[in-house]
C-alpha cells in the first residue's frame, strides 16, 4: 500500500494540535507496517487503466493500483467521487470529503471501507474446496 501525501514532511501528517499525540502515534504505526510506503510531496494527476499518475517536483510518477483511496483535505467535497461514479467507477467517500470529523473517526471509516472492498474481492470458497 502506498500512502501518497502533498505534505513534504512526514511530521506534517501529524500537524493538528488537538490530536497531535494520536496522529504522531498513527504515523509511527504506519511506518512500522512493512507493506506500507509513504510517498511525500505528491499530487494526484489521474487514475486510469489500473494506474495512478502522481507528480512530485514536476516529475511524473506512475504506480499500479487495484484500488485507490483518496484523501483530499479538510472541507467536505465529493466532486471527484461524483465524477468517477458518473464514469461508472465504484467510489467510496471517507474522511473530511464525506464529513469534517476527527482523524480517528476518519481512520475508522476508512478501515470499514477497506474491509468492504476486501470482502467484495475475496475469493469465494465452497465446502468442496
Amino acid at each position: 500500500m502506498i500512502l501518497a501525501t502533498r505534505s513534504s514532511d512526514e511530521n506534517a501528517l501529524a500537524r493538528a494540535n488537538k490530536m497531535r499525540i494520536y496522529r504522531e502515534q498513527f504515523v509511527k504505526n504506519l511506518k512500522e507496517i512493512q507493506n506500507v510506503r509513504i510517498e511525500l510531496g505528491c499530487t494526484l494527476k489521474s487514475v486510469h487503466d489500473g494506474k495512478v499518475e502522481m507528480s512530485r517536483n514536476n516529475e511524473a510518477l506512475f504506480w499500479d493500483a487495484g484500488q485507490v483511496l483518496l484523501a483530499v483535505g479538510r472541507l467536505p467535497n465529493a466532486a471527484l467521487a461524483k465524477e468517477l461514479k458518473a464514469r461508472g467507477r465504484k467510489t467510496y467517500v471517507v474522511g473530511d470529503s464525506h464529513e469534517v470529523q476527527r482523524i480517528g473517526d476518519a481512520v475508522h471509516h476508512a478501515y470499514q471501507v477497506i474491509r468492504t472492498i476486501t470482502l467484495e474481492h475475496a475469493p469465494q470458497w465452497t465446502a468442496a474446496d
